[in-house]
This record gives structure tokens, sequence and C-alpha cells, in this order.
């Protein structure tokens, strides 16, 4: 039986919904209603977490969503803390992480996800796919986690080729049926809560970006599941959050986390491999987004150029050496973010 923070039963929560925002308060008021609409057909409890935003975020909350509860940040400690954070005010079987800016497809989608959970104890978390405003796929809802072979079937394109070589850091595949794999994406995960007591919660020295495949491949690790169901559908408005800040270093944060994360799960190989493996492919991408840039014009191609330059400028000053572990920089993130180190953080309700 599921007890509430007073000690009383609470045995009609199944899902507590946990929404981890900063400074999309638009956003996150839909998202609100979206699963408010859910908990029509799934008893619902949510958690919003609020990292400090300057948008009345928190504020719209309290007016418009009563019994939200809310958690306020006093600074920006980050997607895996702020997590946690959550978790301890979750309630229920399940815990529903999703962000502000991701949308379930309709009223049932909840409904319909937690019947997938509960065809198998063995599942410890799954994961939707992912789609666009315009219902495209989504690359990066699932995948395999970081060695050579996932990085060949990402970087030279093998994994659309043979995902059983080269099982891919992000899934290609798109069967109706649901796939084993190795992490889903925490924009819209759905966790066993018990599994928890097992598997632990999030690594919270993560400030941001590969928090989730840690998570999911610690979950594996321990002998749980971990699926992606392309039956359920989420659309993802990507990197609301992210997009607001200009620093020039952003768009190497994420490759730094995956390079800290691949030589985590690759303890003995020379650092030379991966480096290789991720300087041919990038190049190739730089040459392919240009000819798409000065071809159609597309600003999109463009900022893609610009990123990935930005990384093969990383991997060529890095290159060869290890670097910094796993879990990487938080401190660099931090600055990145022109926010103080998440472990100065500290939350009030």
């Amino acid at each position: 039986m599921i007890e509430n923070d007073d000690g009383s039963n609470n045995s009609e929560v199944v899902v507590t919904a946990v929404v981890i925002n900063w400074n999309t308060r638009e956003l996150l008021r839909e998202c609100l209603a979206r699963l408010e609409s859910a908990a029509k057909h799934v008893p619902l409890h949510i958690v919003v977490v609020d990292n400090a935003s300057e948008d009345a975020s928190a504020d719209m909350v309290v007016e418009t969503y009563p019994d939200v509860a809310l958690v306020r940040n006093h600074q920006n400690v980050g997607f895996a803390r702020a997590n946690n954070l959550a978790f301890e005010r979750a309630r229920g079987r399940y815990l529903l992480i999703i962000n502000p800016d991701a949308r379930l497809e309709d009223a049932a989608t909840l409904k319909r996800w937690l019947g997938e959970m509960e065809r198998d104890s063995r599942i410890a978390a799954s994961g939707a796919y992912l789609t666009d405003a315009e219902a495209r796929h989504r690359l990066g809802d699932a995948g395999f986690r970081p060695t050579w072979r996932s990085m060949l079937g990402l970087y030279w394109f093998l994994g659309r080729l043979s995902t059983a070589w080269f099982p891919p850091y992000f899934l290609y595949r798109q069967d109706s049926a649901g796939v084993d794999v190795d992490w889903v994406s925490g924009a819209a995960m759905l966790v066993r809560r018990s599994c928890l007591d097992d598997v632990g919660v999030f690594d919270d020295q993560v400030f941001m970006y590969g928090e989730d495949v840690e998570w999911c491949c610690r979950m594996r690790d321990h002998g749980y599941r971990v699926v992606h169901l392309p039956r359920i559908r989420v659309t993802h408005f990507e990197g609301a959050s992210t997009r607001q800040q200009k620093h020039p270093g952003f768009s190497i944060l994420w490759f730094r986390q995956l390079r800290a994360l691949y030589f985590h799960y690759q303890p003995g190989q020379p650092a030379w491999i991966f480096d290789v493996i991720v300087l041919v492919g990038l190049s190739i991408r730089v040459v392919g987004y240009n000819f798409v840039s000065l071809y159609r014009g597309s600003e999109f191609s463009r900022s893609r150029v610009g990123q990935h330059l930005a990384c093969l400028r990383f991997i060529c000053r890095q290159f060869g050496r290890r670097g910094e572990p796993w879990p990487g920089s938080s401190s660099a993130v931090a600055r990145a973010l022109r926010v103080p180190s998440p472990s100065q953080g500290r939350s009030v309700e």
C-alpha cells in the first residue's frame, strides 16, 4: 500500500508525473493541461520542480494548477537532482518523467502506456516514440550504451545497415512492437517505482545530458528490461530550455558528456578509437550539411555545421586523451549556463 507524506493510505494514485521546469512557463502550462486530461483515465499525482525560473513559472503553477505539488529551487540544480527531489514526494507504482515541452498524444496515452508496463514486471523503464510538431520521428528517443560498435552505428551510419553488428547509440528502428534497448530518453519515460530500491535514483552529480542513459544502463546491469514503445507517441518540442542559452560552448556540452560516458563503459580502451570514429563521422556530416546549406539555404543545416565544427575542434584538442571522467564536468556546464554550481543548490517547498 502506498502512503502519502502524512502517512495516510493513498491507494488511488497509480502514477506520479514529474516535470522539471526552467523558464518555460507557457510550455509548462500546456504540459500540465495535457497531464490533467490524462488524469481522467489514470489516477495521477503531479510534481513540478522549478529550477529557479525567472519567468514566473512557479507562480503560474500555484495560480492555475493548485493541486499540483510544487518544489521551488533557489538555484538551477540541474535535471538529475531536480528529479530526485521529486521522487521523494512521489506516490503510486510508477513515475512518469516528462519534459515541459513534451505532450502525450492524447488523454488515453498514459493508460495505454501503463498497460505495456503491466505486461512484464521485469520492465523497469519504457520510453515513448518521440516526434516533432510535424509528427516526424525525433532521433534520440532510445538507443544502446556507448561502445565502439554503437559509435560506428551512429557516426558512420552502420546502424542503419545492421543493428545486430552495430547497435546504434540512437535507435533507428520504427517497428510497431516494443524493442529492448539499453536506454530511453528522459524527455518521456515511464519508470517502475519499485526498481529504485535496487537501482537507485539519477546520479545527481550530472547537471545535464547523459543522466538518463546512465540510469537506464544501470537498470539493465541489475537485470531489468528497458523497452522502447513505438506505439506510445509523445510530441517533443525539443530544447525549449537549452535554446535560451547563447553561450558558444553549449553545443558541445552534450558531446562532452557522451565522450565521458563512453569511457565510463570502456575503461580500458585507448581514447584514439573513439576519437577517430567521431572525427570521421563529424567530418562527413559537416560536408553534408554544408552542401544542403548552400543548395537549399537551410538555417538548420548552417546551425548543424557550426555545432559539428565545435565538436571537431574539441576532439582535436583532446585527441588521444581520456579527459574528464564520468559524470563529466558539472562545473563547466554550470558556467556555460551562467548559473551557480549544482552543488550549491537548495530547495524549498
